[in-house]
């Protein structure tokens, strides 16, 4: 297991300076749009505050977009199809710190509407599977395969393999910190399920093509059974896109979701303005399959949603403030630049740092429950590989009959 470097406790307390964002957002938060969001209490009383406008600006946000998501699922039920799903497509930039500010608070205004909500990571749906096998290569295996993908729905496994596991050079610990709301969620015994809906791909990040749900996905989109897709080429983006729609639509089927939430990259939605186009997108894939879609597109500076194929009742456009980048090496919390200007370039460049960062944001949230310190970090890592292990252990003793274990 890959060791994650130990910081000093006089770091942890003491932590660094959040960086503060250049935002001009409106100060004016609007407190009965937070009391029909179900945001956090200390949310209801921002104005009165000490709150930050970025804070704010992704507070607003959040009451925006619940409001419409509340408003859609409200009309699908007076229409008679309050047992299908409302598919709720969550863009993101990968490295933005601010999204996924987003994503964690957006989850918690959602619990407040007293739907199952199925949460879909685009990661490989056959992770637990990979990391099975000993040399983490394709495990030719259906039934271990979704018997591990089972299990995942009820426990978030790979959420706790993802969260011991350094991988992120950019974001490492808002990453963590979105996992560790998903995995408290399930701690708490919220109505709340997991699944991986990302295609399975080699270490070279090419489809699997002897994978039975890859060659189903290669079938939906015409192309080659037998052609080799790299998972970022316009072909590649295309056959994921389609097998994340029904990996999402077969969770919400299973489970009765009211909300289906993905959270993917902003490229996957609706496609991009260059090399994928919208009609290939996961929100028209959906559509196509008879969903009803909002695709919520978090804003950037260099990035806007196509728009093409959606309603304007389809789109929820959500500002979020232009803040730092956290990027260093996570293993040894070392920057991953060469330059090491003192916080001019808004960089933040450790752990400690990220880490103050995002519990600064929280707990203007009222989420002081969620916040992640290292120190809870370090703890929950390891608790989370001892889960890991066990849970493995009992796979290899049953394997010869192929029973999953599946923890209570």
């Amino acid at each position: 297991m890959t060791k994650v470097c130990k910081i000093k406790k006089e770091q942890i307390s003491k932590g660094d300076k959040p960086i503060k964002e250049d935002y001009n957002a409106s100060s004016n938060v609007n407190n009965a749009q937070h009391q029909a969001a179900g945001l956090p209490k200390a949310a209801l009383n921002a104005d009165e505050q000490n709150i930050d406008p970025a804070a704010k600006a992704i507070m607003q946000s959040v009451a925006r977009a619940h409001d419409k998501i509340a408003t859609k699922r409200a009309t699908m039920d007076a229409q008679g199809k309050g047992d299908a799903p409302l598919y709720l497509l969550v863009g993101e930039d990968h490295e933005s710190l601010q999204h996924y500010l987003h994503h964690i608070l957006l989850l918690d205004s959602l619990k407040t509407m007293g739907r199952h909500i199925s949460v879909a990571y685009e990661q490989p749906y056959d992770l637990l599977a990979r990391f099975y096998n000993p040399d983490r290569s394709y495990l030719d295996n259906p039934t271990i395969v979704n018997g591990l993908l089972q299990a995942d729905q009820k426990t978030a496994l790979s959420l706790k393999l993802r969260f011991y596991q350094a991988e992120n050079p950019a974001a490492y610990f808002a990453h963590k910190s979105l996992a560790h709301y998903v995995l408290q969620s399930f701690a708490n015994g919220d109505d709340v399920s997991f699944i991986s809906s990302d295609i399975s791909y080699d270490c070279d990040e090419i489809i699997e093509c002897a994978d039975p749900k890859a060659r189903s996905a290669i079938a939906l989109c015409g192309e080659d059974p037998d052609g080799l897709f790299h998972i970022a080429s316009p072909e590649g983006m295309k056959i994921r896109n389609a097998h994340m729609a029904t990996m999402l639509q077969q969770r919400a089927q299973a489970c009765q979701a009211g909300l289906s939430v993905q959270f993917c990259g902003k490229a996957h939605i609706n496609g991009d303005m260059t090399d994928n186009a919208p009609e290939h997108g996961l929100a028209q894939r959906l559509k196509a399959m008879g969903g009803e879609v909002l695709a919520l597109s978090l804003l950037t500076d260099e990035f806007t949603m196509p728009r093409q194929g959606l309603g304007e009742d389809e789109i929820i456009e959500c500002q979020t403030p232009l803040g730092p980048r956290a990027e260093y090496n996570p293993y040894f919390a070392l920057t991953t630049r060469k330059e090491h200007k003192a916080h001019n370039d808004n960089v933040l460049r450790s752990k400690p740092e990220e880490a103050a960062y995002l519990q600064s944001y929280l707990a203007q949230f009222g989420m002081g429950d969620s916040i992640l310190d290292i120190k809870k970090y370090e703890m929950l890592k390891e608790q989370y590989c001892a889960d890991m292990q066990n849970h493995y252990v009992r796979i290899r003793s049953a394997a010869h009959g192929v029973q999953i274990y599946v923890p209570s």
